[in-house]
């Protein structure tokens, strides 16, 4: 994952390695499940996110509740998130930091939820996100 612009401070990554040793700035350890590559950029920042379910979710598991509130211990969206324009995916955090750098999600890209505070800090709405595999 590259994201491109001003004051990014070199940040660029694999989609879904774990660097356990990393321990710099501009490392981070992130899950994704779904893969897919691609370049889209972020269209929308949110602290506490709440969190509805995509349809994809909701018809493997028809008993999730349609909302799950910013801030719930069973919001799988962690402390912030940044909405990627072009579909319903997302840079995250996550309520389960033991899922970071599996396959675990629909297409989202999860993150530590200390990881996704820095990185929220670090990048813009409009910043280009290039995912590669």
């Amino acid at each position: 994952m590259k994201f491109e612009g001003p004051d990014r401070g070199g940040w660029e990554t694999g989609e879904t390695d774990v660097d356990e040793d990393c321990g710099g700035a501009g490392c981070h350890h992130r899950g994704s499940g779904k893969q897919w590559a691609g370049t889209t950029r972020i269209d929308g920042k949110y602290r506490n996110p709440a969190w509805s379910p995509p349809r994809e979710v909701k018809h493997d598991k028809p008993n999730i509740p349609d909302v799950i509130a910013g801030g719930s211990p069973h919001n799988p969206m962690g402390v912030a998130a940044m909405t990627l324009a072009g579909g319903e995916y997302a840079i995250h955090g996550t309520n389960m930091p033991g899922s970071v750098g599996g396959f675990v999600s629909y297409g989202c890209i999860r993150m530590l939820n200390a990881d996704i505070t820095d990185l929220y800090q670090r990048v813009s709405v409009g910043t280009t996100v290039t995912v590669t595999r």
